[in-house]
């Protein structure tokens, strides 16, 4: 679980049970992230509520990595249903940013390997 989690409310009180789901939900994308990046992670979930004829209830949550800041929004008429797109999109740009993270490895490993080779054929 995320040890780094914050949930607020604007426009809503954040019950126990809403509390729950979102550690729930939320706490477990920490299983997606690279092991250096889970010591690290800061999480901030906000929820809105509007007041208006739509009654739309707003997911926000934003994650905070070492070398990214990842973020994803979604209203939807529940909030719980909100929760769970959120945590969808979430763990789709969690795996794009740790591919990108180990391609940015293998060609830091390919640039150490080939400027070896030209040093040892420059002596």
């Amino acid at each position: 679980m995320i040890d780094n989690l914050n949930i607020s409310g604007v426009h809503i009180k954040v019950s126990e049970r809403l509390e729950k789901y979102i550690h729930k939900k939320i706490g477990k994308l920490d299983r997606l992230l690279p092991a250096r990046s889970k010591k690290s992670a800061s999480v901030k979930v906000i929820l809105m509520e509007n007041n208006d004829k739509s009654k739309k209830a707003t997911c926000e949550v934003i994650i905070e990595l070492p070398h990214a800041t990842i973020s994803a929004k979604e209203s939807t008429v529940n909030m719980f249903a909100s929760i769970d797109i959120v945590e969808a999109k979430l763990s789709r740009q969690i795996r794009k940013y740790k591919t990108s993270t180990t391609q940015q490895k293998k060609d830091r490993r390919f640039l150490h390997r080939l400027l070896g080779r030209a040093r040892r054929s420059n002596k």
